[in-house]
């Protein structure tokens, strides 16, 4: 996925890497997949559990609005290029959650 295509995916975020001010990073999901699969729950991505989903998290991201600068090994370099997350860190701010199912009439 190029940069420019680049979407959050956070539920409800309409970030795009390309129409986002420079210091908005988009962080990888992690590679160990109880981390992928825990980063999904917070972000209310249940779409993105289980182990056929592999293949989504390689592709997936999420923007830097959705970290702390508590996640950061260094919160008052938050913006640097070289920024990076803590190997605990998780996105817990501006999460939406997922819409319930629409009623149906019988």
């Amino acid at each position: 996925m190029t940069a420019s295509r680049r979407q959050c995916a956070a539920h409800g975020c309409q970030n795009y890497a390309n129409k986002c001010p420079a210091q908005t990073r988009f962080h990888r999901f992690p590679a160990n997949r109880e981390r992928c699969e825990d980063w999904a729950r917070h972000i209310f991505r249940s779409d993105l559990l289980g182990k056929k989903n592999k293949a989504r998290w390689k592709n997936a991201v999420v923007c830097s609005h959705h970290f702390p600068d508590s996640m950061y090994v260094c919160p008052d370099q938050r913006h640097e290029p070289e920024v990076r997350l803590m190997p605990t860190a998780y996105p817990t701010l501006q999460l939406y959650k997922e819409r319930a199912e629409p009623y149906r009439c019988s």
